[in-house]
């Protein structure tokens, strides 16, 4: 499976991301995805992204487990993969007029 997913990811483009997702299509629930209020925490499987709570962008929103993350995160050179990886994309985050509970 891990193969297959650097392959792809290895074709993704700033013209193409369909590489791209082919790769998530098969971790994400495509409802959803769709419509964030069929997002239900009892039908979470480990090993797939796993949707959050409804925001307010009308997408569903998740989160990408670590073994996911980790692949995306490979860095490559000369078009070749390598043994490391940068681990940022799960990192970046933007919180925007919220407040903070004790």
């Amino acid at each position: 499976m891990v193969p297959d997913m650097l392959e792809s990811l290895g074709q993704v483009s700033q013209e193409d991301y369909m590489p791209l997702i082919s790769v998530l299509a098969g971790f994400i629930d495509p409802m959803a995805l769709l419509n964030a209020a069929e997002c239900d925490p009892k039908s979470w499987q480990t090993n797939h992204a796993q949707c959050m709570p409804p925001d307010d962008n009308g997408y569903g929103t998740f989160f990408i487990p670590d073994w996911i993350n980790r692949v995306f995160s490979i860095i490559r050179e000369g078009g070749e993969t390598t043994d490391w990886c940068m681990g940022a994309i799960g990192s970046a985050c933007l919180v925007q007029g919220g407040l903070l509970e004790p």
